[in-house]
């Protein structure tokens, strides 16, 4: 789900909030497009902008000057003065658990675990899935700055340091379903990276079982 405005007297900027109003759980994303002069950016293809709606904590400016920063304040307001569901920042999600998990140096197959850069070209190598019995974690997909060549924020071990054989994610164990009595576990956790070798799939060392 999605807003759109523009705002007068200057209708060269355009912003669009993604958002459900009806999941609570849910961060908004703001896209910000200059679609008149100077940049007639029609089609939308290249935001001024894009990233955390200011009410949200994560949001740390957004670089804009002028009539391009004016316009920006100005969409915010009028989202605010229609009522800002859209924009509207999650509250924490009391089932979510933030969980680390140790990868096998490495898989059933002899294939080792990806190193945290592709060796040749310094490219992060961050995980491209990671599932909890099946069913899918999510992660922080960003990368950590001021790391050797910038390395996946989602590969750190329990520490938060950059570590190639752990990873780090958030689980739902609740809306995944192993509340249920007999559905606790244990569950399988299974991460995939593309290394510079191909798609590499690797279990956990251990395992997951939801405890209340």
């Amino acid at each position: 789900d999605s807003t759109a405005m523009v705002t007068r007297p200057n209708q060269n900027y355009k912003m669009i909030i993604f958002g459900d109003p009806e999941d609570l759980f849910e961060d908004p994303i703001v896209e910000f497009y200059n679609i008149g002069a100077p940049a007639n950016d029609y089609n939308e293809q290249s935001p001024l902008y894009s990233g955390p709606h200011p009410l949200d904590s994560a949001y740390t400016g957004n670089g804009l000057t002028g009539d391009a920063a004016y316009a920006f304040d100005a969409c915010i307001a009028k989202d605010a003065a229609l009522g800002g569901g859209f924009s509207t920042p999650a509250i924490p999600n009391p089932n979510e658990e933030t969980l680390y998990f140790e990868l096998p140096i490495q898989n059933g197959t002899g294939v080792a675990v990806p190193n945290l850069n592709n060796v040749n070209n310094g490219n992060p190598l961050p995980p491209i899935a990671i599932t909890v019995g099946g069913v899918d974690a999510e992660w922080d997909t960003g990368l950590i700055p001021g790391t050797p060549n910038d390395t996946p924020a989602a590969r750190v071990n329990s520490s938060d340091l950059p570590d190639r054989y752990w990873v780090k994610f958030t689980f739902d164990p609740v809306a995944a379903g192993f509340s249920t009595p007999g559905n606790e576990g244990p569950h399988t956790v299974t991460v995939q990276i593309q290394g510079g070798q191909g798609l590499r799939i690797f279990d956990a060392l251990t395992t997951y079982t939801y405890t209340p």
